[in-house]
């Protein structure tokens, strides 16, 4: 009977011992299995971190990107203003540009008649809108006695004379005005060549 005893003492102890032992075994696979997460949880929060930051980086290149790209655009909008004005006003001037040389041309009968008045009185508007173009910016094309320049120049006649240089303007028959290098009117000219 002790026998018998010792038999079922034994097989419950080797039972027992194989709990142990397959629990020890899913501890350890546990414990395996927790040290793959807390490894895996490691790795995704350095992941995660990286992202953040190239993410942090790609938001603040995109905002300075941004920032220059504004930055241009007010630049370019100025310029296309200013060039819009500049345009704007010499298409005004050239429209008045033909009185000016009525009026110079006014000027020019009435310094051989008489009336000494009138004369006067077209110098003094002709003074007047020298004045308004010069707070304007327009300023008159300087071209006799100066070399031939197509920028500024429109020649119509051509003359040989040996007394003045080659391409020399010696007469202009209507004045050219300009602003900001931006031709209004050409200086119409004679030429020698």
């Amino acid at each position: 009977m002790m026998q018998d005893v010792n038999k079922e003492n034994i097989s419950e102890v080797v039972e027992n011992v194989e709990v142990v032992q397959i629990e020890s075994d899913m501890n350890s696979d546990d414990s395996a299995n927790d040290n793959a997460k807390a490894k895996k949880s490691v790795r995704r929060a350095t992941v995660k971190k990286s992202e953040e930051k190239t993410d942090e980086t790609d938001y603040k290149s995109a905002y300075l990107r941004t920032l220059a790209d504004f930055d241009n655009f007010r630049k370019r909008i100025a310029k296309e203003r200013a060039q819009q004005k500049v345009s704007t006003v010499a298409d005004v001037i050239a429209e008045i540009l033909p009185i000016m040389d009525s009026i110079n041309n006014a000027i020019t009968v009435a310094e051989n008649s008489d009336d000494a008045p009138f004369k006067e009185g077209m110098e003094a508007i002709l003074r007047q809108a020298d004045s308004s173009f010069t707070k304007l910016g327009i300023k008159p094309i300087d071209a006799v006695g100066k070399q031939f320049d197509p920028t500024f120049h429109n020649a119509i006649m051509h003359i040989d004379d040996e007394s003045h240089g080659e391409n020399e303007v010696i007469e202009e028959f209507s004045k050219g005005y300009i602003i900001d290098d931006y031709v209004i009117r050409h200086s119409i000219v004679k030429v020698a060549n």
